[in-house]
């Protein structure tokens, strides 16, 4: 067992699949060996993929974070889709959003919204990102999935305290 997960290690590190790594005859080497190069190679674009949608979550939560907000509506295409469900609908199948925004446009107008029209205490972001999944990749569309958590702290202390994260 200790063997095998050694020899999982190896193949992982070396950017093949484990399975195929395993269970090779040596009159198959020729087959083995074109077989490893396409893994190599489905594996390496799916690292692009996955360092791209990496690199595209860490700028968009990076603009929020760091109070860029008149740049966030360029993370979206002119005609998008931006939705926030609350669990309650989503786990229920409910298509009533709390904000819906279907053009960049709209986008603009919530940021705007926030800078001049909104009342609230001031505050910052943080946004914690887990790794991504790709699960997909076709066509040059790549779906991808990823968690992250928001830390919201009270910039004002006199008024709403201190926060230290």
């Amino acid at each position: 067992m200790r063997r095998q997960a050694t020899q999982r290690r190896r193949a992982i590190e070396a950017g093949l699949a484990a399975h195929r790594v395993q269970g090779f005859h040596a009159d198959l080497f020729g087959r083995v060996q074109r077989r490893r190069v396409r893994v190599r190679l489905a594996l390496m674009a799916a690292r692009a993929h996955r360092d791209a949608v990496e690199e595209l979550l860490h700028a968009y939560v990076e603009a929020i974070d760091d109070d860029r907000l008149e740049e966030w509506p360029e993370f979206f295409t002119e005609n998008c889709l931006y939705r926030v469900v609350p669990r309650e609908n989503y786990d229920q199948d409910l298509p009533i959003a709390l904000i819906h925004c279907d053009s960049r446009g709209m986008l603009r107008d919530r940021v705007t919204a926030h800078r001049k029209a909104n009342l609230f205490a001031p505050h910052l972001y943080r946004h914690v990102v887990s790794a991504v999944r790709v699960s997909t990749s076709e066509d040059g569309i790549v779906t991808a999935r990823s968690n992250y958590a928001v830390f919201r702290t009270s910039t004002d202390p006199m008024a709403f305290g201190t926060t230290e994260v």
